[in-house]
């Protein structure tokens, strides 16, 4: 049964270099109250200090961490951190230090780590070990209950810091800044944590498993603060106490974010999108980042025109984690829930739903098109529009501008996904902002209808794609009357695109579309399997200027 006290363990960290040291640690008279015994007895292990030997204490000779290091100045604000895969063998074999909610602190703002007696765990001064502040980091609890080391150090500092690492991945040096180490599936599956104090003292930080949402675990968080000495050594003033306040969610990360490899979110040709974790908020981001040479300069294009989009509809660049050089990384918010073509195969739109994705994607497709240097997105489908949310009410934003392009001028570059492409766009001539009424059209009759079957054996023929579309919508409209496909037939999908409808003049005549007056109906649609959505096939010809 799980202690229901026990916070975590810190176990020294088997590497040569600092095992020492960490030892030195555990043992030293000042942390002996934290001190456990190793449960299984080693005797070919090398003997480590007896609590409250201080040999050693500002020299390390006669160590064997110091008989082969000199001085060391952290000067650096990277690790130097050489990762250790097996730190998880042989805890039953080493001593280690206990952290406990009953435990008396000298620190209000938690278990602070330093060479200062004042410290909680009191760390060695010694010369392989030079730089350590008096005090460096806390084990403390955010306002969501969950354990966070946070430096203490300046953040304008020179030398110092502190690093975690996660498995594999951290070990990015940083002062003043926090890291959460519980409570969250990437603290769980990537393992072990390793606390890093110096080049030459790392910890393996082992967290007790709770239930978060217990009472027992939140009173126990909630009491944290109380559990000091009589004569306290308070850091509230400077570090604002326990009450380490969880990130807004809107605010995205700092510039000097450790954002951490969460998962492949999408793979295409040109790129790949990877869910990234912020280990100081716990939220999740989607990095997009080039796949070849040549996909660069079109995610180098696409990173800065996102920095200047900003729209309800439209995702949200993050421009100051995107880079443009050396490589460019495009960060975005992150979209759990998919795209639309993720969540209408999962369950078919319904007609209202549908309504709400031509409304706000043509208000997206307004603000764009009507800048000062229009920008056309060039690749609007299913999958390139993204849901923020379902319920309780629809909201879904325009992404993936790899394609896209800011012009006062016509185009010429025939790009984008061939069966949402406008058929002027198979002509190889000049074109505007009007093919993106025409993809968004198609969408959107996919979405109540459903599109006409293809004959891949037949190999694709735009021309009688596009104009295989427009006879089907033409017809179910006289046949049924729907205002949604009366709208579109005469509006968006329209093979001209001189007649085609602006956004602007498409969004002033959907709303007076009624949902009451649609004759969508899902049954008719083609299952997902059955639909050329299945397999979209990408087109791509440079004739641009």
């Amino acid at each position: 049964m799980t202690d229901s006290n026990l916070i975590a363990c810190l176990y020294p960290l088997d590497d040569k270099p600092g095992l020492d040291n960490a030892l030195r640690t555990v043992r030293s008279a000042e942390n002996s109250s934290r001190c456990f015994e190793p449960l299984i007895q080693d005797r070919s292990r090398q003997s480590s200090p007896a609590p409250g030997d201080h040999s050693g204490e500002g020299s390390d000779k006669g160590s064997e961490a110091g008989s082969h290091e000199g001085t060391d100045d952290e000067g650096s604000d990277e690790s130097d951190d050489e990762s250790d895969d097996d730190t998880d063998a042989g805890n039953d074999y080493s001593p280690g230090l206990q952290l406990r909610f009953d435990d008396w602190r000298k620190n209000q703002v938690g278990f602070v780590f330093g060479t200062s007696p004042s410290c909680d765990i009191v760390l060695p001064r010694r010369d392989s070990l030079k730089g350590l502040p008096s005090r460096q980091c806390a084990l403390t609890f955010d306002d969501q209950g969950r354990l966070v080391v946070r430096d203490l150090q300046d953040r304008n500092k020179g030398k110092g810091g502190t690093a975690v690492n996660y498995g594999a991945q951290g070990g990015q040096k940083r002062r003043s800044f926090s890291w959460i180490v519980s409570c969250h599936t990437f603290t769980t599956e990537n393992t072990p944590i390793v606390l890093v104090l110096h080049k030459n003292l790392k910890f393996q930080l082992v967290v007790a498993r709770h239930d978060i949402g217990s009472a027992e675990y939140q009173q126990n968080v909630a009491q944290f603060a109380s559990r000091v000495s009589a004569h306290v050594d308070d850091l509230r003033v400077s570090f604002g106490g326990l009450g380490l306040r969880s990130p807004d969610s809107t605010a995205g990360p700092s510039a000097d974010a450790v954002l951490l490899n969460n998962g492949e979110l999408g793979r295409g040709g040109q790129a790949v999108v990877v869910r990234v974790w912020d280990v100081s908020t716990g939220l999740d981001y989607a990095s997009k980042e080039p796949l070849t040479q040549k996909s660069q300069g079109r995610l180098k294009g696409e990173v800065e025109l996102l920095r200047q989009v900003h729209h309800d509809h439209i995702v949200q660049c993050l421009p100051g984690l995107s880079t443009t050089a050396p490589v460019p990384r495009l960060l975005l918010e992150c979209f759990p829930l998919g795209s639309v073509d993720d969540q209408d195969n999962k369950k078919a739109f319904s007609a209202e739903e549908t309504l709400q994705v031509l409304h706000q994607s043509l208000s997206a497709l307004r603000y764009l098109h009507e800048r000062k240097s229009p920008i056309v997105h060039r690749d609007i489908k299913p999958n390139n529009i993204l849901v923020h949310s379902r319920t309780p009410h629809l909201h879904i934003k325009l992404s993936d501008f790899g394609f896209a392009k800011a012009s006062k001028d016509n185009m010429r570059t025939n790009c984008g996904t061939r069966s949402y492409m406008a058929p002027e766009m198979f002509k190889r001539e000049a074109y505007n902002a009007a093919v993106d009424i025409w993809s968004l059209g198609v969408v959107v009759y996919e979405l109540a209808h459903g599109l006409p079957s293809r004959d891949r054996e037949r190999g694709f023929d735009g021309f009688q794609w596009t104009e295989k579309i427009v006879r089907s919508v033409e017809s179910k409209a006289e046949k049924s009357d729907c205002y949604l496909l009366i709208f579109l037939s005469r509006t968006m999908l329209v093979k001209d695109p001189e007649l085609r409808h602006s956004a602007r003049r498409c969004s002033e005549l959907a709303r007076y579309l009624d949902v009451s007056s649609f004759c969508c109906s899902t049954i008719l649609r083609p299952s997902p399997g059955d639909s050329h959505t299945s397999s979209y096939e990408y087109y791509y010809y440079d004739d641009e200027s």
